[in-house]
């Protein structure tokens, strides 16, 4: 009988640490990072290292894998409340972002074809030379700021 009780106990914590992983998998999917590490922390606090130290790794990589999805979205005929998010987003995109530069770069293009799109009386020269060309790496900052100023002179001047 006790040994019973044992393993149904056993089950029952096996339950809650099942629980606490599903839990954690939404949470992620929502972008909610903190929720899942303090989950971490619990898990790892009740000696359940494994999953609290699987949780850890996802934690670490989930904020990069979510920003790339979303700005795997970016495409050529946003709005200007899209362009004005995906430019907020990429200017608050952390220095330390994997391949950071290459990524702005990359996203770029799809913003400033939007650009070109929302507004194609404008002289917009450098949405239009990025809409072509790309952007090369290491003019990333000095462009970036030049397109966000084009964006927000072409969007004050449709008002």
């Amino acid at each position: 009988m006790l040994l019973d009780a044992y393993a149904d106990a056993g089950m029952l914590w096996a339950e809650v640490v099942g629980t606490c992983m599903a839990i954690a998998n939404v949470l992620l999917q929502q972008g909610e990072w903190m929720k899942v590490r303090h989950l971490s922390e619990i898990l790892s606090d009740i000696g359940e290292t494994a999953p609290a130290k699987e949780l850890s790794r996802r934690v670490k990589d989930g904020p990069t894998e979510f920003t790339m999805r979303r700005i795997s979205g970016f495409h050529a005929t946003m709005s200007a409340a899209e362009v004005s998010d995906a430019m907020k987003m990429l200017i608050e995109l952390p220095h330390d972002f994997p391949r950071r530069n290459a990524v702005i770069g990359t996203a770029l293009s799809p913003v400033c074809i939007s650009i070109k799109n929302l507004f194609p009386s404008s002289s917009i020269s450098m949405c239009s030379y990025i809409a072509v060309n790309g952007c090369p790496e290491h003019m990333i900052g000095q462009w970036f700021g030049q397109v966000s100023a084009e964006f927000q002179q072409a969007s004050s001047k449709k008002r």
